[in-house]
């Protein structure tokens, strides 16, 4: 990812979105959905974490796109496309300072 951001929040934000996934995986365990009180715990754990780990998501995702229009730019020998894949990469950059 890009240095757009501070590599311990992009840290915190990693190891966040690592702890969401181990609970998706401690919810679908059986013996989890026999102890209904794990299963409750897990579950208000998991909704608090949604909404940041589809932030971060979204952020990954823009930073990656980001990064393929701007290789494009560099690589492209049509002028043309260069412009596009300048303003597409412009766009993706604003997109991510909003989110």
């Amino acid at each position: 990812m890009v240095e757009r951001f501070n590599k311990k929040v992009l840290e915190r934000l990693q190891s966040i979105a690592t702890r969401y996934e181990d609970i998706g995986e401690e919810l679908a365990d059986p013996e989890v959905l026999g102890d209904q009180e794990k299963y409750k715990r897990l579950n208000q754990e998991s909704a608090r974490l949604a909404d940041v780990v589809a932030e971060y998501t979204t952020m990954q995702r823009l930073e990656q796109e980001i990064a393929e229009a701007q290789a494009m730019v560099a690589e492209s020998e049509d002028e043309e496309w260069r412009t596009v894949a300048l303003q597409e990469s412009e766009a993706l950059l604003v997109q991510l300072q909003q989110s």
